[in-house]
Parts: structure tokens; C-alpha cells; sequence
């Protein structure tokens, strides 16, 4: 989820590639209590990033998930605490 050099972050670049959905993008946010996207706006500044942000956070209202059991899902990859 790391930043370097103002490239997209691996997870932002499979989003982009579709590898993953939006609903999972979303989630690991949530979880991570919406750290992750204020880290990518301090460090992103390409419009690419600005617009899918708008949809990203369009969706967010209307996605329902299991939050505990997402939670230990990246805690055991390591991704949240």
C-alpha cells in the first residue's frame, strides 16, 4: 500500500488492471479506518487517483460487509492491525 516515488501502490495498480474490485479497495479502507486514502492523497497527486477516489467513496455508503471477518483476514496478511 506503500507509495515510492509517486507511483501507484501495488493494490491501487490491481484495482486499475481490475485484478480486484472496487468493494475490496473500499473495505480495506474502511478497516483500516480510512487511513488509506489519506495516505494516497498526501502522496498522489495524479488525476488518475483523484477520480477513482469520487467513485470509490460514491460506493462506500452502499457497500455492507462482515467487518470481523474481513478484519482478520488482512490481519492475517498483515494489513491491518
Amino acid at each position: 500500500m506503500s507509495v515510492v516515488d509517486g507511483q501507484h501502490p501495488k493494490l491501487f495498480k490491481r484495482y486499475l488492471s481490475k485484478d480486484i474490485c472496487a468493494e475490496t479497495i473500499i473495505i480495506v479502507n474502511k478497516i483500516q479506518k480510512g487511513f488509506m486514502f489519506k495516505y494516497w492523497d498526501s502522496k498522489l497527486s495524479d488525476p488518475v487517483w483523484r477520480q477513482e477516489k469520487v467513485k470509490l467513496e460514491k460506493l462506500t455508503p452502499f457497500l455492507q460487509y462482515e467487518e470481523d471477518k474481513y478484519r482478520s483476514i488482512l490481519v492475517e496478511r498483515k494489513l491491518a492491525v
